[in-house]
């Protein structure tokens, strides 16, 4: 963009993060004159000099990144949402292998973009409320603080859980949790749960664990974290303070509504499972250099919110829920890989009205694989998709047929 003498001016991602660093620096010197135009040699002489701008390496794939962002545009076409996010990261670095969002714009003519909510980068800029994709994060919780064990089941008699008899709110009389069809599910385990997207089973698991220690998990996860990849208009969701938390948060956030957070912290709280219980930061920049030195960006831990047991157990879980169909009938062609995947549906606030929009959704996946020794994990969000209001019929074709057009530029092998 410009600035306001009208002079180049970097905003957005890395040029606008790093634009300084970027463009350099002229030379120039401040040195004093008699009324001739001499130089007065004898008075204070201070040179600035000229300092050659930075190069920034990046850790995209562009060979992925084009696929992507085709592959994202026509899902976003075809569901006709209002937008499309996709990123792809290898979990065990935090390397960024591919970021995209459609709509965009060309950076080199960005006053085409038409609206100014185009130029910024959704993935990392633009807060959600992300749905069932919390269900792993609730359930690793449990199984870390022993609330539950690994065996652990749960028997939905009647399809709801009733918000009055779990919290003892008066205001609450009345109002349930319900499952997506409203029916009872019967005994689900860990696998099943997932399967199922179980509402009311999760949030039994939340409810069993201490409310502070479930909210310091949260934290650990990195929810309402900070991360700081390097982009310039990365956001960050908020988790209003744990004084301020009562029994029907922690029974909503449970399964993803009442809470909110970026693509890239989700991407990186899902990250945990595929990485034996250890989150790494996201990066984008692998190096930094100049005609003085060269940086090298190594990978930096965030944190470790649960055990390799417990991780081990909530992958293995979410490999067994896609063995059992929890992606749908949009899936097939994945069935010959090794993936563990969750899908999210979270309905969307209505900012105008107050509560949330009828007949509007975001949806969500997040995968990796292979799930034992996993190269990359992708997530795919759609915005409001129009077609359908389930992650299964919207968001996991667009899923599927990115992971089958870059499987092979990743080496991800086939089952024997």
């Amino acid at each position: 963009g410009k600035n306001s003498e009208g002079e180049p001016f970097g905003q957005y991602g890395i040029q606008g993060n790093y634009f300084r660093d970027i463009t350099g620096r002229e030379g120039y010197a401040y040195e004093e004159k008699d009324s001739s135009g001499n130089v007065i040699l004898t008075s204070e002489y201070e040179p600035i000099l000229p300092r050659e701008g930075k190069n920034f390496t990046l850790t995209i794939n562009p060979n992925i990144q084009s696929k992507v962002e085709e592959i994202l545009e026509k899902g976003v076409r075809n569901s006709r949402a209002k937008s499309g996010s996709a990123i792809i990261m290898d979990p065990k670095t935090g390397k960024i292998i591919a970021m995209a969002n459609y709509p965009t714009y060309n950076p080199s003519e960005y006053w085409r973009a038409g609206e100014a909510w185009i130029l910024k980068n959704r993935a990392i800029s633009d807060v959600y409320e992300y749905g069932s994709v919390q269900k792993p994060i609730t359930l690793a919780i449990g199984l870390e603080t022993g609330a539950i064990q690994k065996d652990f089941t749960c028997n939905d008699k009647t399809g709801f859980l009733d918000l009055y008899d779990a919290t003892g709110y008066q205001d609450l009389k009345g109002q349930k949790v319900y499952t997506w069809n409203r029916r009872p599910a019967g005994f689900q385990d860990i696998a099943d749960i997932f399967k199922n997207s179980n509402n009311p089973c999760t949030a039994q698991v939340a409810l069993k664990v201490n409310s502070l220690e479930y909210y310091t998990y949260l934290r650990d996860f990195g929810i309402g974290e900070f991360i700081g990849i390097g982009l310039q208009d990365e956001s960050t969701s908020y988790m209003k303070p744990f004084d301020y938390w009562t029994r029907l948060d922690i029974i909503t956030s449970s399964h993803g509504q009442s809470i909110s957070a970026t693509a890239l912290q989700v991407l990186s709280a899902f990250s945990t499972f595929a990485n034996n219980g250890t989150r790494m930061r996201p990066y984008i920049i692998s190096q930094i250099s100049d005609e003085k030195e060269t940086i090298n960006i190594e990978p930096q831990v965030l944190s470790n919110p649960i055990s390799k047991e417990v991780a081990n157990t909530i992958r293995d879980n979410l490999k067994t829920a896609v063995l059992r169909n929890s992606l749908g009938g949009m899936a097939k062609g994945l069935e010959q890989y090794d993936i563990a995947a969750k899908t999210g549906t979270a309905q969307v606030l209505d900012s105008e009205k107050g509560g949330y929009k009828k007949d509007a959704t975001n949806d969500t996946v997040i995968g990796f694989a292979p799930s034992e020794n996993p190269k990359m994990i992708m997530l795919v969000k759609l915005e409001e998709p129009q077609i359908a209001h389930f992650a299964s019929l919207t968001t996991v074709p667009v899923w599927k047929e990115i992971f089958l057009a870059i499987a092979d530029n990743l080496e991800i092998p086939k089952k024997n």
